[in-house]
């Protein structure tokens, strides 16, 4: 069941995530990238997620889900800011970054999965930010990135279909030209 939001605690959080990526900027855009964990936390806020999922949860670990990765921010001192439930889901969305790069992309794609309900709503949410920016990224990623995405959606599906839908559409409108 959703439960209702703490904004409080989630306006508190959002200014974590902005000062912990504070001078960081997107790929393949001079925007500051604190604006998409903000992005990611309003999609899933927007958005009707799986049964079981806790919404204030989810909307917390949105704005936290790339802090371990990209930070250096633990997922103990999420677990003493945030609680167990927001520590455990971003820990199911981080990846390992001693691997290698192809090796994360795999086991990202795999364990779509086996991800919590919570877990899906936002990875869907995290992909579709970041594939509404892809008209400035080079042709080959975008290729690459609809690919994963779509091998994404399998283990995903279900989690949340609004969003499920808005991939797929972008996926479409990337495809290579045959």
């Amino acid at each position: 069941m959703n439960t209702p939001f703490d904004l409080a605690r989630i306006l508190e959080t959002a200014a974590v995530a902005v000062r912990r990526h504070h001078g960081q900027l997107r790929k393949y855009a001079a925007l500051p990238y604190s604006l998409h964990p903000l992005r990611v936390a309003a999609l899933v806020a927007g958005t009707d997620g799986p049964p079981g999922a806790d919404r204030s949860a989810c909307v917390l670990a949105a704005l936290l889900h790339d802090t371990v990765e990209d930070t250096g921010w633990s997922v103990g001192e999420i677990r003493e800011a945030d609680g167990e439930g927001v520590a455990s889901l971003v820990a199911e969305l981080t990846q390992d970054k001693s691997l290698p790069k192809e090796e994360r992309r795999r086991l990202m794609i795999a364990h779509c999965a086996t991800m919590s309900p919570g877990a899906k709503w936002i990875k869907l949410a995290d992909r579709l930010d970041n594939m509404r920016e892809m008209d400035s990224m080079p042709r080959d990623f975008i290729e690459r990135y609809c690919r994963e995405a779509g091998e994404m959606l399998k283990g995903l599906s279900g989690a949340c279909p609004p969003l499920e839908a808005e991939i797929r559409a972008l996926i479409v409108r990337h495809a290579p030209s045959r």
